[in-house]
């Protein structure tokens, strides 16, 4: 069937912004070209990656964790003796009437379980219970941002107690500090009365600039992979810009939302803590999509033909990838990570992740740290003389389970017979050559 004007049209757009490589193209159609690449990627992740689902997983993990998280950084701050400070600056940064009767709640509860966790044995229990509760909620962030990178493997136990913990204590000194710089700022440049306008304009930016910090900080830390700041700081500067404009829409429009104080009462306040809080997550989840589609645009050039790509056609992707693998470790060069290959190759950074987890999962390749620990680099995990084309493709091909409790019919034990001399065949080939060797 011959297609329609505006098929053909949609065809030659997207044959425009992804199937051309950004490197052919002049450089301010290139630019363009990157950006549209990037929203795009953005929404439609946003759209199919589950990402409402994730949120509301968060919301509620946040709820449950609110009052342990606020009870470790008060119990933090009061070792270095400044607890009132950070009481103060948390209760000006939920300026909203409803985030302040929510916070009033969460605080009282907060410190009467610091006063419960005390004495002994108990005291020892009920702080190993308040870390291991900001640690699970925590784990649930990082999660949902290596589900967005396409990170299938988590950080270590131990890697999570130790760089959670470090966060969970460095953060109270953080927002003081970062409290204590704001009003150094303002009183600074409140001095230089000759610049009225310029000081006018950078307090009203300044907290934006504090809210983009924090959240490219978030997408730099939390997944488990290598961030480039620039990447980051895209997502941060973005999702910070709309956290910002949905926070002063939450705190200007509360009396449209008078209704819910008819309805609920004194704890009209909750539901509408709850929507603040599920927007705020919607939005960092959003701005984690859009840094990681900064940093892997150029990989989406094929992103649609990848998602489609043959059996066949996949085991002579996971051949060559095993081929520059395998020589890199004979020629003693550093080991590259899945970033780096789908770079070299020039392929999708998804398919190439996809098939190193298969490799790494049957037993031909292994992971090991990269100069950057958050980056894991794959070599042969056997001897390289043993890695023929026919047993990199009869390990991928047997991985998973080889018997199910079927008939016993006679085609299948002929149909298996016939099968397993097809392997031999293959063994005995003139074609099977070590992959060291091509």
């Amino acid at each position: 069937m011959k297609p329609t004007l505006t098929q053909r049209i949609i065809g030659r757009i997207k044959h425009f912004v992804w199937e051309i490589p950004l490197n052919q193209l002049s450089p301010h159609k290139s630019f363009v070209i990157r950006q549209i690449r990037i929203f795009a990627i953005s929404g439609k992740g946003f759209a199919e990656n589950n990402v409402q689902l994730r949120a509301t997983a968060l919301t509620l993990y946040s709820l449950l964790s609110i009052v342990p998280i606020l009870a470790v950084g008060f119990g933090i701050a009061k070792g270095f003796g400044f607890e009132e400070k950070l009481n103060d600056q948390i209760r000006t940064m939920f300026a909203a009437d409803n985030q302040k009767a929510v916070l009033e709640w969460a605080i009282q509860f907060a410190n009467n379980m610091l006063k419960n966790a005390s004495g002994g044995i108990i005291a020892g229990i009920g702080i190993a219970l308040l870390f291991w509760s900001v640690i699970k909620v925590m784990g649930n962030i990082e999660s949902s941002m290596n589900y967005i990178w396409q990170i299938r493997k988590p950080r270590s136990f131990f890697r999570k107690v130790s760089d959670y913990i470090s966060i969970i204590l460095f953060s109270p000194l953080v927002i003081l500090i970062s409290s204590g710089v704001t009003v150094f700022i303002e009183a600074a440049v409140e001095e230089m009365a000759v610049l009225s306008y310029l000081t006018s304009f950078f307090l009203y930016v300044l907290p934006y600039l504090l809210v983009w910090l924090s959240f490219t900080l978030v997408y730099i830390i939390m997944p488990n992979t290598k961030v480039f700041f620039r990447s980051a700081l895209l997502g941060g500067i973005i999702a910070g810009s709309v956290f910002q404009v949905v926070q002063w829409g939450y705190i200007n429009f509360q009396h449209l939302l008078s209704s819910y104080g008819a309805i609920y009462g004194s704890f009209a306040a909750l539901p509408l803590f709850i929507i603040w809080l599920q927007l705020s997550w919607q939005i960092l989840l959003f701005g984690a999509l859009v840094a990681y589609a900064d940093q892997n645009v150029e990989k989406f050039e094929f992103e649609s033909e990848s998602l489609r790509v043959s059996h066949d056609y996949r085991r002579v992707l996971s051949l060559l990838i095993v081929h520059r693998v395998v020589n890199r470790f004979v020629e003693g060069e550093k080991a590259l990570s899945s970033g780096e290959i789908a770079r070299q190759l020039s392929m999708p950074v998804r398919i190439v992740r996809d098939i190193l987890f298969d490799l790494t999962e049957c037993g031909i390749f292994t992971e090991l740290a990269a100069d950057n620990e958050n980056e894991r680099g794959y070599q042969p995990a056997i001897d390289t003389k043993k890695i023929t084309m026919g047993f990199v493709i009869e390990r991928l091909e047997k991985h998973g389970l080889n018997t199910l409790p079927v008939a016993p019919l006679k085609e299948l034990k002929r149909i298996t017979e016939l099968n397993d001399r097809l392997w031999r065949d293959i063994d005995d080939s003139p074609a099977n050559k070590l992959l060291r060797d091509i």
